[in-house]
């Protein structure tokens, strides 16, 4: 499928990002493309697409794939007039260029109905049609675009009236639908929300091309792909596992190295010394100047390191305070004093509480964080906060509250009050800022950096409720495990909003899930949530709105579960049953269309009567047109009935 060969590539003329890189990925395999920020991830998805030349080097891509690439960043270009379904389906340029000769033919057998050879080309036209999928590329599209967040009501918007995020979205949905060969996706889940998350990582799961996938996320790391590839230094290195896989063999790679290289350090001495002994003495001569060959043709034993091992973040121990840190009381906010995005609400966050919150995007969860922290207040109803309560917020726009031309320690000192010199060094050296990185400034900071430094300006002062939106976006894998063992570690409260997936699993204690003008408490962890979630929508597939305060899923004894859980499956096989019946009756009756549709083909490869043919091949298309209905009726009932089985299994 794809093999690099001595890959190189300098953007100035210092240390290449690519050194001689080489590569092979197979048919099918699904490779995690790992290596620490700037290290030249995405310059290589990039040489692969031929968006960039290489300066040196080749590359060998099998000239019948298709490549679907989806950018970090990327310049859109749509007209007013053009909506996001329409910017989606443009990209299927065979399938619209097929779609436009069928609608010409049409058009021709109207005033010709007679001609056999239109005829014909019409039949052979929609049948490659057909078997290219373009009968269902639409509502596959609408599928996407839904699983990905979008509202029904969404899809005739205009393309340009949605922001950077979503149009990202859409991109996405357009690459995935076109089903290419190979799939490069650069950082896929950096404008995505949990449930977001979880449908791609669904699609991912089911895609059956060859994957290539750069992310930060270990859950789509670790549960998607079977190879990782690792950039550091300038090179390639292939490992056959997920990222998990990849770590522990590396590991032992490394133990055992390290002992060889020991070993290789005593014999070099005991050699030396021997020379150095005898080399002028006659009767030892001749064994000193073997030894000394030995010596000369030993090859060192090279550790490279291929670890993302960054140091480790210590959070400060927050001051004592009450038992509850903040409460939310029949809270109601609006922007415009018009259009609510939450009302009556009730919540309150506990010392020591590790929170999580989930819900799509534009939901409310920023919003909610903060009302939390107070930098927004309730329109209705009130805050309070409790005794000796200390918050320190973390948000989306830490960048634009920065200012540019300051200094990493400008920026801290700045918000450190009453702390030393020393404390503000220490804060900056437990998030990797020593040495002269302190007084680069703001504007020269990567991504990673700045979220670094806005932990830092937090932390400088301790608080001990601790808000965090979005806390790991654009740090690189090891720099995110520290950061989640550090917040496990950590004494306080915690509040977070995050996609990724793994980090709420290994920090977040409990679930509160946000939906329109209401909240849901899980007392448990991410794992529990979605269990519950699942067992809750297979029961109540339709989720009827409501403006109660928030809603606690209490702990109950074995007794209680057992019997609520042997009348949830009693409830399920009430509707199992029916819906069983209603998808064997659609497939039956697709069986019958196909056979039908068969029978037509065999008709019409030896009719010679025009009207006859003309009138097999309406009907084919009327058969076509009952299929795409039925197909995508037996979708969602297919869709419907394994999510039932899946909640009893469960």
């Amino acid at each position: 499928m794809l093999a690099l060969d001595n890959i190189t590539k300098r953007f100035t003329q210092g240390k290449a990002i690519l050194d001689a890189a080489s590569c092979k990925i197979n048919n099918g395999e699904r490779v995690g493309l790992v290596g620490p920020n700037g290290a030249g991830k995405s310059t290589l998805l990039s040489i692969i697409t031929k968006t960039l030349e290489p300066d040196s080097g080749a590359i060998h891509i099998s000239k019948s794939g298709r490549i679907g690439y989806l950018r970090q960043e990327t310049d859109f270009e749509a007209t007013d007039k053009t909506t996001i379904l329409d910017y989606c389906l443009k990209s299927f340029t065979e399938l619209n260029e097929l779609e436009a000769q069928i609608h010409q033919l049409e058009e021709q057998l109207q005033t010709d109905s007679s001609n056999h050879d239109l005829l014909d080309k019409l039949g052979k036209l929609q049948h490659q049609f057909e078997e290219s999928g373009g009968y269902s590329v639409r509502h596959n599209l609408e599928k996407c675009l839904s699983g990905l967040g979008f509202k029904t009501s969404d899809f005739n918007r205009k393309f340009k009236e949605f922001s950077g995020g979503w149009q990202m979205r859409a991109e996405l949905a357009r690459i995935l639908v076109s089903l290419p060969d190979l799939l490069l996706l650069d950082e896929p889940t950096n404008y995505l929300d949990v449930e977001a998350v979880e449908w791609l990582h669904g699609f991912l799961k089911k895609f059956d091309g060859t994957l290539i996938l750069i992310s930060h996320d270990r859950y789509l790391l670790n549960t998607l792909t079977n190879h990782t590839v690792v950039l550091m230094h300038g090179k390639l290195r292939k490992f056959k596992g997920n990222y998990d896989d990849y770590i522990e063999k590396y590991e032992q790679e490394v133990k055992v190295l390290e002992a060889a290289q020991k070993n290789q350090e005593k014999k070099k001495e005991q050699l030396e010394r021997f020379v150095e002994r005898f080399k002028a003495k006659a009767t030892k001569a001749s064994q000193a100047r073997s030894r000394q060959k030995q010596l000369d043709k030993m090859e060192s034993i090279e550790v490279q390191d291929f670890r993302m091992t960054p140091s480790k973040i210590t959070l400060p121990d927050p001051p004592r305070c009450g038992h509850e840190l903040v409460r939310l009381n029949d809270a109601s906010f609006s922007y415009d004093n018009e259009r609510f995005i939450y009302q009556n609400l009730t919540v309150s966050i506990n010392n020591g509480e590790k929170l999580a919150f989930s819900g799509w995007n534009g939901v409310g969860k920023t919003t909610l964080l903060r009302l939390l922290c107070g930098s927004l207040q309730p329109t209705i109803g009130n805050r309070a906060t409790g005794s000796n309560v200390s918050i320190g917020y973390h948000s989306q726009e830490y960048v634009e509250t920065m200012t540019p031309d300051l200094t990493v320690w400008e920026v801290v000192r700045q918000n450190a009050g009453d702390a030393s010199d020393n404390q503000v060094r220490s804060i900056l050296g437990s998030f990797r800022f020593i040495g002269d990185d302190i007084y680069k400034t703001v504007e020269v900071l990567s991504g990673g950096e700045k979220v670094r430094l806005s932990f830092c300006r937090m932390l400088v002062n301790p608080p001990n409720l601790l808000i965090l939106d979005e806390p790991t976006a654009h740090l690189d894998i090891g720099t995110r495990a520290s950061l989640e063992q550090a917040i496990k570690d950590f004494a306080g409260a915690v509040c977070l909003v995050s996609h990724d997936i793994d980090f709420i699993k290994a920090v977040a204690e409990n679930i509160i899930e946000v939906t329109p003008n209401k909240l849901t408490r899980y007392y448990g962890d991410y794992d529990y949530f979605r269990q519950k979630k699942a067992e809750h929508d297979a029961v109540n597939p339709v989720e009827t709105k409501s403006t109660d305060k928030t809603v606690e899923t209490p702990a109950l004894s074995r007794k209680e579960q057992r019997r609520l859980e042997a009348e949830k499956r009693n409830s399920i096989n009430k509707v199992l049953k029916p819906l069983k019946k209603e998808v064997e009756k659609i497939e039956l009756k697709l069986e019958e269309l196909e056979e039908e549709k068969s029978s037509i083909w065999e008709k019409l490869t030896t009719e010679t009567n025009p009207e006859e043919i003309k009138s097999l091949n309406q009907r084919l298309s009327t058969i076509e047109k009952e299929q795409d209905s039925l197909n995508e009726i037996w979708e969602q009932k297919a869709e419907e009935l394994e999510e039932l089985k899946s909640s009893l299994s469960e």
